[in-house]
């Protein structure tokens, strides 16, 4: 069994704030795109969200729908790039997954077709485009669509399961599970003040559970044992993606922090 936890994180600038864009970080930038997607065209969501009343677990279940996406999005991604134009995969579709949908509300409006969405009204999407946005003039985003499509081995099957989602498939049995419980990480000194323009000291935590069983099909077939390095290349590009940690590695906030208030003492001249 082959197990991976990690920690994704998001800002918010007030409480009842969208989590900010955090540049260069893949994650803090499509979590961004989707809250601002969603509330653009399910308000109600917007005030769910921005109500102080409102019981903390039922914004959290948000992000943990949120970061669930965003691994169905990355995974449906790398995969149909891999295997799209082997004929003897199997293709999952937006009606494959309705079993889903309903416990997912980011899947369920981002999948759903242009034509029945009114925020798309005035846009003509092109048969080769996969992903979407509507626009203002502005260029602020309105809505956002995904043409979903899932490409595994045939008698593959795809479920939720006490809230993980479960990708089964002849080679392997995949389990996800995304968890918003209130914790926060410090961020390194100065970060917001100097990354993303406004003081804040704590990030809340988005932990991730994944775990891979490997089937006896896996150790018999080349190809399958292929299969499981590949999916071992993915989880390793997820990760890099979403972890915490990995994105202050590989940014070295500490020299850049130290480089930034040398810069800003030479400028005010303190």
């Amino acid at each position: 069994m082959y197990r991976k936890s990690l920690y994704g994180f998001f800002i918010q600038n007030g409480k009842e704030s969208l989590p900010v864009r955090i540049e260069r970080y893949p994650f803090g930038e499509w979590l961004n795109t989707y809250f601002h997607s969603l509330f653009a065209e399910k308000p109600e969501m917007a005030e769910l969200w921005m109500n102080p009343t409102v019981d903390k677990s039922e914004k959290n279940r948000l992000i943990e729908e949120a970061t669930e996406y965003y691994f169905f999005s990355l995974f449906a991604s790398w995969f149909d790039v891999s295997y799209s134009h082997q004929g003897n995969w199997k293709i999952f579709n937006r009606k494959d997954i309705a079993h889903l949908l309903s416990g997912n509300r980011f899947l369920e409006l981002f999948t759903q077709s242009m034509e029945e969405r009114p925020i798309f009204a005035n846009e003509h999407r092109k048969e080769n485009i996969l992903t979407y946005f509507a626009k203002t003039d502005s260029g602020n985003i309105l809505g956002f669509y995904e043409d979903f499509r899932l490409v595994l081995p045939p008698g593959s099957s795809i479920k939720k399961q006490n809230n993980w989602l479960v990708i089964n498939t002849p080679i392997y049995k995949l389990r996800f599970r995304s968890s918003c419980e209130g914790y926060s990480s410090t961020l390194p000194i100065d970060f917001a003040k100097y990354y993303l323009g406004f003081s804040k000291k704590a990030a809340r935590n988005v932990q991730i559970q994944i775990e891979i069983r490997r089937k006896l099909n896996s150790y018999l077939f080349p190809k399958q044992r292929k299969s499981m390095k590949e999916i071992k290349e993915f989880i390793d590009y997820f990760e890099e993606s979403i972890s915490y940690q990995k994105f202050f590695e590989k940014h070295d906030w500490e020299a850049i922090c130290i480089q930034s208030g040398i810069d800003d003492a030479l400028m005010t001249g303190k």
